[in-house]
């Protein structure tokens, strides 16, 4: 909210400088240039912090999945493994985690 309303104070300033003042533009587009500035840092910054934090929320989550699928796997009868293909059924695994990191990674963006 306060980005347009500092390219505003910004624009207002580069407006007056063009129409005749133009000594002192530096010293009057300083002000609102490095508020404006710190702003977009700080917007930048916290997006980092915000794309951290979900990256990591995410990997929890599909590791403590991981972990649950697995040892369920293990739990499992050797005549369910006589019946399916370990190998597809790691694939599946690993490829549906994958797929739910994603989703979960979009919806909460999104949310």
């Amino acid at each position: 909210v306060r980005i347009p309303v500092l390219l505003g104070q910004l624009v207002n300033v580069v407006a007056r400088c063009a129409h005749g003042r133009v000594t002192g533009y530096l010293r009057e587009a300083r002000r609102p240039a490095l508020r404006l500035l710190s702003v977009y840092c700080l917007q930048g910054l916290l997006t980092f912090g915000y794309i951290a934090l979900l990256a990591r929320v995410g990997e929890r989550v599909a590791g403590s999945m991981r972990k649950a699928l697995f040892s369920s796997l293990l739990r499992q009868d050797v005549a369910f493994f006589d019946a399916n293909r370990t190998g597809q059924l790691l694939s599946r695994l690993t490829t549906d985690i994958q797929e739910f990191k994603s989703s979960f990674k979009l919806v909460v963006s999104q949310g």
